[in-house]
């Protein structure tokens, strides 16, 4: 298995991992952290504070069928689920547009379950959220776009919500309901 070298840091794109996402899990007492330089989720251990595994970039744990491309590139807000991960992927500089995808994570292997692009495209140069809600829909927010989106498992959009042009959405929080929990 290699090992990530600390010195590879001075070859990465502005010298930085670009920590961007955390997320943590309780079920499994883990820390999740994107470097968006890196082009990976870090999966660490609460007590130790060591990378237990890696989604995505040169050190992956996981690996795509030889037939695609990268897990990811450039990815903003993630979701770990159970058995895959969720990710909005801003892609290269220069893309055209950003996605959403989900791999199935097997014994090694990420494979595609799942791609969400808007028609027409868009492209979100920073930031970008995605969240599977409790009843199976996915949240998209295209931040830097000012669009939130809610999709189902086709890919069909259920509500799109729009800011006016120059306002953006950070990152968002899908709720079951705005009551207050504890009442």
């Amino acid at each position: 298995e290699p090992e990530l070298d600390i010195s590879l840091i001075d070859g990465i794109e502005g010298h930085s991992t670009h920590g961007n996402a955390l997320d943590y899990d309780a079920e499994r007492d883990a820390y999740f952290v994107g470097s968006r330089n890196l082009h990976t989720v870090f999966e660490v251990d609460r007590d130790t504070g060591e990378a237990v595994a890696r989604y995505g970039g040169d050190f992956s744990d996981y690996v795509l069928p030889e037939s695609e491309g990268v897990l990811t590139t450039h990815q903003h807000q993630f979701q770990v689920l159970e058995d895959s991960i969720l990710l909005f992927d801003n892609g290269e500089n220069g893309a055209e547009q950003s996605r959403v995808v989900e791999y199935t994570l097997d014994n090694g292997h990420a494979i595609p379950l799942w791609e969400y692009v808007t028609d027409p495209p868009i492209f979100c140069y920073a930031m970008g959220d995605v969240t599977r809600t409790v009843d199976d829909t996915t949240l998209v927010t295209w931040s830097t776009a000012g669009v939130i989106e809610e999709v189902d498992a086709a890919g069909e959009m259920l509500r799109r919500y729009e800011l006016d042009i120059g306002a953006a959405f950070g990152y968002t929080t899908a709720l079951d309901s705005l009551s207050d929990p504890s009442d």
